[in-house]
């Protein structure tokens, strides 16, 4: 029995020991009864414990489960069925307290097996089980920005209950999700009881992997290293107090199961989301405000805010060389003073390549202002093994190309250069954003990923994907005393000057003019364009 497993006690229920050597009709008969015993408990801890002992065998060695598994027609796939809610359908959440400037939740999960076969659910080291991540994501008030403030942990899975709450369920033993079937975990569960029980690194997970321990998806190394830290906190969904207290916000929970045995196209659907109401000074708990958006990345909440406005929130999918999946969402809106604001959220639902650039083409002569960056903190040492806790320094904006290809970027170093560093890794959401002087245009954005494509320090690739961006100025020059549009005050723009002179000639003289009233080209003019002499500003 997994040694993590809580003792608990079971009241009208006898709980009895099999012996391996029973024949096959005789475990099959046993099981019936234990799945009748477990339909009576009603609680889900008392359920999960009581299947695990019911199993009679150690749940690594069940052949007759994946025998099932691969004998059926179809395929895995692997929902998010319900979150914040136990297995009555009763509120589950957890808030633990703070320590310092972060507060820790966490949140029961359901998942369910919408495909056609069996799924791995094994206890134990194999790693042959979902492992579960839970994110907090807030909208701030009027919707301008969509950022993701706090993640977990993984949570472990071991011993599928067959729950009835998602379909026709086709009972299996406790080391497999049948057919129809869900398998919740309550807060407490997945916010791993008091001393982290269950609870692992992200690290140690590729998400598109299909390799057993080591490079596999949701397949990881055991026994994986507990969480540091405040035991109030550590390893749980973890967010700092201050970005809960934002007016008028609005959050949500995202709930992202990673499994091992999926086929790569069915990994796109593993996550979920939820709006909630988080505590306040009169109600203590956190709330859902219901549906639940299944299957869903968590930015068509975004989405969904702008729905039918003039600047609706555009989500593109870009998919990677080794099948992850990467979402860019973008808002253009216009700040009313002649400027517009570019919003943009990437988020990386499952590429193990990562992220370490995001960038936009700019054109000469457009003022870019404001610009900035955000992204969420790691927590309690889940960096590489012995080097502490991720790097969450900010990635570097950088406005290159002046005068020839120019581009605003954000990067931060590749995995050559740290194999630590504050990558876009997978389950996470980073937002870039900016202002500038001209509407947008369909441009181009260009993601560079962290490691290469050996899964080390090789040369990283990169992806690419529609977007929108700022336009070129039109209907003028880029700067005052700029005519030919260039980006740069010299030699030709003097000659232009010096063509216009005198009174203004409409539709082209304007562009050396400083001061619009007056409409003559004169000493006055040549005398400040030659202070502007070089590129514009």
């Amino acid at each position: 029995m997994r040694k993590y497993l809580t003792a608990l006690s079971i009241t009208g229920l006898a709980v009895c020991a099999f012996a391996l050597s029973m024949n096959e009709e005789g475990q099959a008969s046993e099981r019936d009864s234990a799945k009748e015993a477990i339909a009576e408990a009603a609680d889900i801890e008392a359920q999960r414990q009581l299947a695990f002992e019911r199993e009679g065998e150690s749940p690594e060695s069940l052949s007759s489960d994946a025998g099932i598994r691969t004998a059926m027609d179809g395929h895995i796939d692997i929902s998010v069925s319900r979150i914040g809610y136990n297995n009555t359908s009763s509120s589950s959440y957890e808030e633990y307290g703070s320590s310092g400037d972060i507060t820790a939740f966490s949140s029961a999960t359901t998942a369910c097996n919408v495909g056609g076969t069996v799924a791995e659910w094994m206890s134990g080291s194999s790693g042959r089980h979902p492992v579960i991540a839970q994110n907090m994501y807030r909208m701030s008030a009027g919707g301008e920005r969509f950022e993701m403030i706090g993640m977990s942990w993984l949570k472990h899975s071991f011993c599928a209950l067959s729950e009835t709450t998602c379909g026709n369920c086709q009972s299996t033993g406790c080391s497999t999700l049948g057919i129809g079937c869900a398998d919740t975990y309550t807060a407490s569960r997945n916010g791993g009881f008091s001393n982290a029980t269950g609870i692992g690194p992200r690290r140690d997970v590729n998400p598109v992997g299909t390799q057993f321990n080591g490079v596999g998806a949701g397949t990881h190394d055991h026994p994986y290293p507990v969480p540091t830290g405040s035991s109030t906190i550590r390893g749980r969904l973890q967010v700092k107090t201050g970005d809960l207290n934002e007016a008028g916000a609005k959050y949500y929970i995202e709930v992202h199961y990673v499994t091992h045995d999926e086929a790569l196209g069915d990994r796109y659907n593993n996550a979920s989301w939820m709006y909630v109401t988080m505590p306040t000074a009169q109600d203590s708990n956190i709330r859902n405000n219901l549906p639940l958006n299944e299957e869903e990345i968590v930015l068509i909440a975004w989405q969904e805010e702008w729905e039918g406005t003039e600047t609706p929130v555009m989500i593109k999918s870009i998919v990677d060389a080794q099948r992850g999946l990467f979402h860019l969402a973008w808002r253009v809106s216009d700040n009313g003073d002649g400027t517009w604001h570019y919003e943009y959220a990437l988020h990386n639902m499952n590429s193990h390549l990562a992220a370490s650039s995001f960038t936009i083409p700019i054109p000469q002569g457009v003022a870019v202002t404001n610009i900035g960056f955000h992204d969420v903190f790691y927590h309690g040492g889940d960096g590489n093994p012995g080097s502490g806790t991720f790097d969450d320094t900010d990635w570097a904006p950088a406005d290159t190309g002046a005068g020839g290809s120019r581009t605003l970027g954000w990067s931060t170093g590749t995995f050559g250069d740290n194999p630590n560093g504050n990558a876009l890794r997978w389950g996470t959401t980073y937002n870039f954003r900016f202002d500038a002087n001209t509407p947008p245009q369909d441009v181009t954005a260009a993601i560079v990923h962290y490691r290469g494509s050996t899964d080390g320090p090789g040369a990283p690739g990169s992806v690419s994907t529609p977007a929108q961006g700022p336009s070129a100025q039109t209907g003028g020059c880029f700067c005052h005393f700029d005519p030919d549009q260039s980006g740069d005050v010299g030699a030709s723009d003097l000659a232009f000057l010096l063509g216009c002179w005198g009174p203004v000639k409409p539709g082209t003289c304007e562009c050396v003019q400083a001061d619009p009233i007056d409409d003559v080209i004169s000493a006055w003019d040549l005398a400040n364009l030659l202070g502007k002499w070089g590129p514009c500003e």
